[in-house]
């Protein structure tokens, strides 16, 4: 699930770099023609605080992702713990009940 967010974050970057790189080509075609205009250097900035940002999130996700996969391989260590513990004992219980078997026990007090 992680690495399909992270691969759709790294398309939508792609995707706004390119868009940025032809929004700037355009900027400096109006540059050339002295016709600048504001608006679009406001837009390519935008747009480029959004690359950052969205950079910044498949790093955490990424991180996140990471921490999620210990986690579970810590979590599959102590849940085989528990489960030879548990073995053991079930075998010691078993142990147990076959040494008590071997006495009879009466109604009889002794005197």
């Amino acid at each position: 699930m992680l690495e399909g967010i992270q691969e759709e974050t790294r398309s939508a970057v792609t995707f706004m770099e390119k868009g940025a790189e032809n929004v700037d080509k355009n900027l400096q075609a109006n540059e050339q023609s002295n016709t600048g205009d504001s608006a679009l250097y406001e837009l390519v900035d935008t747009m480029f605080d959004a690359i950052l940002l969205l950079n910044e999130s498949n790093k955490e996700n990424a991180n996140t992702a990471q921490e999620m996969g210990a986690a579970t391989e810590q979590m599959q260590r102590s849940i085989a713990a528990l489960q030879r513990r548990s073995s053991r004992v079930g075998l010691s219980a078993l142990k147990l009940d076959s040494l008590v078997g071997q006495f009879q026990v009466t109604g009889k007090t002794p005197v």
